[in-house]
């Protein structure tokens, strides 16, 4: 995933401060009545979609200016995210009808009993993994135990598939700190000594990248392989009550998420008009963020991400994945 300060585009979404107590899960309306009838088959056309200024997400802004919302019959409005943990209880408590949410995000919500579902995969491998700077004395994967990790959060999806991946190279997992950092400071606490190394998103790893920082480990490889990492959520209430919509939703992104990953340079265009990436930038994380996306929306191994997350403990109670999944009509 992407991180950078967002430019304006459409408005910001007013999201809730917490769960809400998880009280409102069963009372919020999260989305208009499949009452309406706008001729169209559609049981709303007015949507509105979360998301954090990720390259991840650049299909969806191609989907706008591509006008194949407009051509669903659907009249979208971006709105950004003020952060990651906002984007499950704006969803259920009905500021926005769909979301760029990862898995881990999802699955905790759904174990604490948040009626969410997966409507579309949007991104799977990246080059995202844990960096060092190029005089680090850190060499391989073993080097880094007793040694501290920033990662973006803690009980996250960097977290699992960090520890999942070190394990698996025969890493001591409970030799390594792992500390939650800003993205935004990762290197400059490396450059000053304050950590040893730190799982670099972009367009921070492009950046690092361009320095001379070397990758220590790839997050995506092992157990980790082609491992799904985000996509498009919504409320099962909206989902219920709007299958339609959401299947127009659906096939727009389907579209448009083909024109990134065959057309990286689509993604190089739109970045600049949702982030503060500069276009020399933007260009080589377009590059390495294209073949990461999910063409082919198929979550039939969503239980590998909560089998990871139960063996690190990061699941409050047991979830059935294919429960979490919407399958499309159409």
């Amino acid at each position: 995933m992407m991180t950078s300060m967002p430019k304006s585009r459409g408005g910001r979404a007013t999201v809730a401060s917490a769960l809400l107590g998880l009280g409102l899960v069963l009372t919020a309306c999260s989305g208009e009545s499949a009452a309406s009838d706008n001729g169209s088959g559609l049981e709303t056309t007015e949507i509105s979609v979360g998301a954090l200024p990720f390259a991840d997400v650049a299909p969806l802004h191609i989907a706008v200016e591509d006008g194949l919302f407009e051509a669903e019959g659907l009249d979208v409005t971006i709105l950004d995210a003020a952060n990651g943990a906002a984007q499950v209880p704006a969803l259920i408590s009905g500021d926005v009808h769909f979301s760029y949410a990862s898995y881990v995000a999802t699955l905790q919500g759904v174990t604490k009993g948040l009626p969410l579902q997966v409507v579309r995969d949007n991104n799977r491998n990246s080059p995202q993994g844990i960096y060092v700077p190029g005089d680090s004395p850190i060499q391989k994967p073993k080097d880094l135990e007793g040694k501290t990790v920033a990662l973006n959060s803690l009980a996250s999806i960097q977290e699992i598939t960090s520890k999942a991946v070190l394990k698996s190279l025969g890493v001591d997992i409970h030799t390594v700190k792992f500390i939650e950092l800003p993205p935004a400071n990762m290197m400059p606490a490396l450059e000053q000594g304050n950590i040893d190394a730190a799982f670099l998103v972009e367009p921070f790893l492009t950046m690092g990248v361009n320095d001379d920082y070397r990758e220590i480990m790839n997050a995506w490889q092992g157990p980790t392989e082609n491992f799904p990492i985000a996509g498009w959520v919504a409320s099962k209430q909206f989902v219920t009550q709007n299958p339609n919509t959401v299947d127009a939703f659906v096939r727009a992104m389907d579209k448009a998420t083909s024109i990134a990953a065959e057309s990286p340079e689509r993604i190089a265009d739109v970045i600049p008009t949702y982030t503060a990436i500069p276009e020399d930038i933007a260009g080589q994380v377009a590059e390495k963020s294209a073949p990461g996306l999910a063409v082919t929306s198929d979550l039939s191994d969503l239980g590998d991400v909560a089998a990871l997350m139960s063996e690190w403990g990061l699941l409050e109670a047991e979830v059935n994945p294919d429960e979490v999944v919407y399958s499309p009509s159409s």
